[in-house]
């Protein structure tokens, strides 16, 4: 089947094979309330409407054919809106928000079993989560934790962008993270690999507000980035990173019983030194565990340290794909949206791709030296990873050029210190609440 992530804002083009979501979600029960400052409750019922109903609705007299700017989000999602009556939550003051919002939350969940279904908070934030002078500039956090805290993901709409022009190009963005974190899959990448690696992505965020650095972590099983589970740590805490890895290791072994680990993959925001990732191969070595570990350090180029061109085209741009050799095992990799045959492109700044191999030391080994030695099938096999998970994030249909795998732990990285135990609650190591 075809799949077009833009569908919402377009339209299917052909109803024999119908664009629209991978995957929709196998949850059974998904129910949906808004969450909203009382002066904001015709945005809350405007948005009520245009999830409802769509957006720009027009029927072609001659075809009866109905198009739309967007299609009612149960057509995108391939999912039942579904809310309950009187179910959302209001709040008067900005002052208690999070106290009045914390008792109605107890009121309304006291006897429903979120087991049972899965809740979607669709907050009505009166408060840009950028707006970081602002006095209540923390209502945005509190709330999300309190939603993790009882086991509910949301999606956050700043009061001030319905009224915007061009809202209805930002809505396929809502959709597509919606359908994502209630468990459906917006596309895939096709992957023929039989895959035997562990890949760990470890981005950090530097908060000025709070003045630390945090790191988080994702753990993906297969190239296709639907299996995620997140953490989030303290800066240079590799003793907590170390012990996710084993228990993400255990994850691996249970889940894949026909398949043999043969080898773990970090992708790491920096350059990882020889004593960060010692601990990382003494664990393997305890567990048993002969197998190389690749670290790949990918970093944004948002200087023109690295320049290339291609001056086979016009406007310059490689293609997307393209990776130039410009160090000892260091790449620059051309992550762009020019494809053959495609006009229309982002001008994003290519990657500074690093990769090195380590094997343990603690063991005896005469070929140590060429075990650390990377061949060129293993760089592609690398860089082509990092390509593809680039591909993977959720968040918006704009192609990004940064691998999830490193943007997914920096935007964990980012909220948690926020949260008043600074720890992820456990639904949240497991859901896609922040995109």
């Amino acid at each position: 089947m075809g799949f077009d992530p833009y569908s919402c804002m377009f339209g299917n083009k052909n109803s024999s094979n119908p664009y629209g979501p991978f995957r929709p979600t196998t949850k059974q029960n998904v129910r949906f309330f808004f969450i909203y400052h009382k002066p904001t409750e015709k945005i809350c019922a405007q948005l009520y409407n245009t999830f409802r109903d769509g957006l720009g609705a027009y029927t072609n007299q001659t075809t009866g054919e109905i198009t739309y700017k967007f299609k009612p989000l149960a057509q995108c999602i391939k999912q039942p809106f579904n809310t309950e009556p009187n179910g959302s939550i209001s709040f008067d003051n900005l002052d208690t928000a999070v106290e009045e919002i914390e008792k109605k939350l107890a009121q309304k969940f006291l006897s429903v079993d979120t087991k049972k279904a899965l809740y979607v908070a669709l907050y009505i934030s009166p408060v840009s989560k950028d707006d970081i002078n602002s006095p209540y500039h923390n209502i945005y956090y509190r709330v999300k934790e309190l939603l993790l805290d009882r086991g509910i993901t949301s999606q956050v709409i700043n009061k001030d962008n319905p009224s915007k022009n061009g809202f209805n190009f930002h809505l396929p963005n809502i959709a597509i993270a919606i359908l994502a974190k209630i468990g459906g899959i917006p596309w895939l990448l096709p992957t023929q690999q039989d895959n035997k690696d562990l890949i760990v992505g470890v981005g950090a965020f530097r908060s000025e507000k709070i003045g630390k650095r945090y790191m988080g972590s994702v753990f993906c099983f297969n190239n296709n980035g639907v299996f995620q589970d997140f953490a989030s740590y303290k800066d240079k805490d590799i003793e907590s990173l170390v012990s996710d890895i084993r228990k993400a290791i255990g994850f691996f072994l249970i889940n894949n019983q026909d398949k043999k680990l043969t080898r773990l993959i970090i992708h790491y925001y920096k350059t990882m030194s020889r004593r960060e990732a010692q601990p990382i191969t003494d664990m393997l070595f305890n567990l048993g565990f002969n197998i190389p570990v690749f670290i790949v350090t990918i970093n944004k180029t948002e200087a023109s340290d690295y320049v290339a061109f291609d001056t086979d085209f016009s406007e310059l741009m490689p293609m997307s794909g393209t990776f130039i050799k410009i160090g000892y095992n260091q790449f620059l990799l051309y992550n762009n949206s020019r494809y053959k045959g495609n006009l229309r492109f982002d001008y994003l700044f290519p990657l500074k791709v690093k990769i090195s191999k380590v094997v343990n030391t603690q063991e005896v080994d005469n070929t140590k030296g060429k075990r650390n030695e990377i061949s060129m099938v293993e760089v592609k096999g690398m860089l082509n990873q990092v390509y593809q998970f680039s591909r993977m994030y959720w968040k918006s249909v704009k192609q990004q050029n940064l691998s999830i795998t490193i943007k997914y732990p920096e935007m964990v990285a980012e909220i948690v210190p926020h949260f008043s135990e600074q720890g992820l609650p456990p639904f949240g190591k497991t859901n896609l609440w922040f995109l």
